[in-house]
């Protein structure tokens, strides 16, 4: 341990995992602020709206590995495109 070089590349995970849980926790937090005055314009129930979000959130944390994996392979516009299909898929059965 004493002649190991400290690898930077541990610095840019930590700040990542750090990102990644503010923008969570801060996304999260702000829904509540919208939840009442979005589901009274839309006419929806809030369970209705919170499972919207919870499925989508589901989603997410499946596709995830993969999107890691096509992001190396492939163009990152198919990666986006699939990114916002899969974000957008639970409002449609709302939105026909």
């Amino acid at each position: 341990m004493i002649g190991k070089k400290f690898n930077y590349g541990w610095v840019i995970v930590g700040y990542g995992v750090l990102c990644m849980l503010l923008l969570h926790y801060g996304t999260v937090g702000s829904q509540a602020i919208f939840l009442l005055p979005v589901t009274q314009d839309l006419g929806v129930s809030t369970t209705t709206l919170t499972m919207a979000s919870t499925y989508g959130t589901i989603v997410s944390m499946i596709v995830t590995p993969w999107a890691g994996k096509l992001m190396d392979k492939k163009s990152i516009r198919r990666l986006m495109f699939l990114g916002s299909w899969e974000r957008g898929s639970p409002w449609w059965p709302r939105a026909m």
